[in-house]
């Protein structure tokens, strides 16, 4: 009888967030507009996220469906998050959206 792969549990992973300046902040939102999403929407992207910020809380829902879909990935239960993150990144540091004040 074949055994079943015992799957990986679900564990916290300890953050360190820092604050960035807004500089930062547009640094990376412009790198993550350029990268993810469609050329023909970048446009769209820089003005919510960076000219019109204020927009972003009732505007970024609909962005979702301007994402380059090469970069989409199926999560598969416990098995897939965080060490996916990992495997894709390693430790890189980046910029969460919370910290962007919508």
């Amino acid at each position: 009888m074949k055994r079943k792969k015992e799957s990986k549990r679900f564990y916290f992973v300890e953050v360190e967030p820092q604050s960035c300046s807004p500089e930062e902040i547009e640094i990376h939102l412009r790198a993550f507009g350029k990268a993810f999403i469609q050329s023909n929407q970048l446009e769209r992207w820089n003005h919510i996220t960076l000219e019109k910020p204020e927009k972003a809380k009732n505007e970024l829902s609909k962005l979702a469906s301007y994402f380059d879909e090469r970069f989409f990935r199926t999560l598969k239960g416990s098995e897939s998050f965080p060490d996916s993150l990992f495997e894709s990144f390693g430790n890189k540091l980046g910029i969460g959206l919370t910290q962007v004040a919508f």
